[in-house]
């Protein structure tokens, strides 16, 4: 995780630096900006799901255009102006905020344009890596990846909580604002060109660039393997992402939290990703790489079941303990399906196949979000926490009757 060859090369450093910069910004966000929904504005389960909903609707209609269009054009030019105009639009909030014109419309709006540059940049950091470091350093590649990002939700919900305290939670954004630009300017600053990848964006007929997202889907579904990963992992991020927005509503409204205990258990969380990091090769050694995915997803489920457990007795140590439980779990199944998919795919089809993954992970969110609020408004937060975790453990179940499930290899380069 902190060994290996790649912290040598320049260019990756500043990729990594800039990543792990906006990572903490963002996980300042995905607790600030729920938060002055709920303790400013007042919002309710469904409000907050909405929101939750707006930021992930972009996934849903933008991905496959976006990954056919970054397979034609230069991807860092593209990181770099959806860096600087995610920090922008953040930085509207508390702004309106100092003005007194906060209101849930605009936190729906931000969500929503936040979410259109966010497609842009997450699928170009994806597609940008393997011709940085080449295809044979892609696994130590994403592993440090992983760990910025495991880093940031260490640092960054904690720090979070003490901003939204000290504050307030709007005028915590303009953290993730400066992160974002700090992102921008370590992109700037790689050397290294760009690997050729066909003609120019601007020269392509709409004809065409519906060819190419025609070939990337076959490639996915073509594949058994990824076929597999794309329903059992999609599966398992609906329940997820169903709970995501109700755990904060829960944690406020029946525990009574603040934001920075909950920004310190959610630092907890972030200890557990790294945990999870460390752990990752040695596990599916271990259990092998197919047996790995389906087993994390138990885990996960079964802590998203105990989490309403808190209202009855001990609530800090319980939703530290399954967010913990969770954090480690998620961690090693999210490297190891990432790796894989990017190393069973060519060169030429990663834009495209990270877009068909982010259209059907991301793409599900806002519907996710969306039930989830529903749920919550009309069941309470935790009785829909509960649905979304029996929604994981079916996912489980998706995972290990697949292709995937059944894969017998003891690491990834097995596979390939």
């Amino acid at each position: 995780m902190f060994g290996g060859t790649l912290w040598r090369d320049r260019d990756f450093l500043r990729l990594w630096i800039g990543q792990t910069a906006s990572s903490v910004g963002t996980a300042i966000t995905s607790l600030a900006l729920p938060t002055a929904a709920i303790l400013v504005l007042h919002a309710g389960p469904l409000e907050v799901g909405l929101l939750a909903a707006f930021q992930r609707l972009p996934f849903l209609f933008l991905t496959l255009f976006a990954g056919a269009w970054l397979d034609r054009v230069r991807r860092r030019p593209v990181m770099i102006a959806a860096d600087v105009a995610r920090g922008l639009v953040l930085a509207a909030i508390p702004v309106a905020a100092f003005m007194s014109f906060l209101s849930m419309v605009e936190l729906y709006v931000v969500a929503l344009v936040l979410g259109v540059f966010t497609v842009f940049f997450d699928i170009g950091v994806l597609s940008f890596l393997p011709g940085l470091i080449g295809r044979e350093q892609l696994t130590e590649g994403y592993v440090k990846l992983d760990t910025s990002f495991s880093i940031a939700n260490l640092i960054g919900p904690g720090l979070g909580g003490v901003l939204i305290q000290l504050v307030t939670a709007p005028v915590a954004l303009v953290g993730n604002s400066v992160t974002y630009l700090i992102s921008a300017a370590m992109l700037m600053f790689i050397r290294r060109p760009e690997p050729e990848l066909g003609r120019s964006a601007t020269d392509a007929p709409a004809s065409r660039i519906r060819d190419e997202i025609a070939e990337g889907l076959r490639w996915v579904f073509g594949h058994p393997v990824l076929r597999s990963e794309l329903l059992g992992m999609t599966s398992a991020i609906f329940g997820l992402v169903m709970v995501q927005p109700l755990v904060l509503v829960f944690a406020y409204r029946s525990l009574h939290f603040s934001p920075s205990l909950l920004g310190a258990i959610f630092t907890l969380e972030g200890v557990a990703g790294l945990l999870g990091l460390w752990a990752s090769a040695r596990v599916v050694r271990l259990l092998a790489l197919g047996r790995t995915m389906w087993l994390t997803q138990i885990v996960v489920a079964v802590g998203t079941l105990l989490i309403p457990v808190a209202q009855f007795g001990q609530p800090i140590a319980v939703m530290a303990a399954t967010l913990v439980v969770i954090g480690i779990a998620a961690s090693i199944q999210d490297v190891n399906q990432v790796t894989l998919r990017q190393s069973l795919t060519p060169d030429r089809l990663q834009g495209r196949m990270n877009a068909i993954y982010r259209l059907f992970y991301w793409g599900s969110m806002p519907v996710a979000s969306f039930l989830g609020g529903f749920l919550g408004d009309r069941l309470g937060a935790s009785s829909a926490i509960e649905i979304g975790g029996l929604i994981a453990l079916g996912a489980a179940i998706v995972i290990a009757l697949s292709a995937l499930g059944r894969l017998p290899h003891r690491s990834i380069a097995a596979v390939t």
